[in-house]
């Protein structure tokens, strides 16, 4: 008998925990973005280059939540890691350019401290080229960067900015 009154709000439970997902959403913002890259820059320099790579292309927390993760570029442009695709390690980006040309590996490796990049990218989970906001922080010789995209369309990109942070020191 008690089994009976107990089955329904298990029920209802279990039901909550499985739409829970779509109702946080299925991105990361960009706040959420330049928490993670702060997070990730952190662990550069704490865990070493071999060790915190390892870590960003490791599947799972802290550094994949949803459509966020990790990217490293060297001051040349060449990706050091990736965490959706680390296969691109060693490739060189420096003048890969987005949609509508602009050169914005450049920019991010221009990055004097920290702050945002704003680009168009195709967007692995839409397929659609939308604005991604990539927030960058330097470390050394390396930057690491993590994007969120915006649900725009292409023609409502927000317009080119690199908008570096000068008031915190990441080194």
């Amino acid at each position: 008998m008690m089994l009976k009154y107990l089955s329904a709000p298990l029920v209802g439970i279990f039901c909550l925990l499985l739409v829970a997902p779509t109702l946080a959403g299925e991105r990361g913002g960009p706040e959420e973005a330049k928490a993670m890259a702060l997070h990730a820059a952190n662990a550069l320099r704490s865990l070493g280059t071999y060790a915190a790579f390892e870590a960003f292309q490791s599947p799972g927390p802290p550094f994949h939540d949803r459509d966020l993760y990790i990217f490293v570029l060297n001051r040349d442009g060449i990706v050091q890691a990736h965490g959706s695709e680390p296969e691109m390690a060693g490739e060189n980006r420096l003048d890969y350019k987005d949609s509508k040309g602009r050169a914005f590996v450049r920019e991010i490796v221009a990055m004097p401290d920290q702050g945002w990049v704003n680009y168009l990218y195709n967007d692995p989970l839409t397929g659609k080229v939308l604005p991604k906001q990539t927030y960058v922080v330097r470390v050394g010789d390396y930057v690491v960067c993590v994007g969120a995209y915006s649900e725009e369309s292409e023609s409502e990109a927000p317009p080119p900015a690199r908008q570096p942070s000068r008031s915190l020191k990441s080194r």
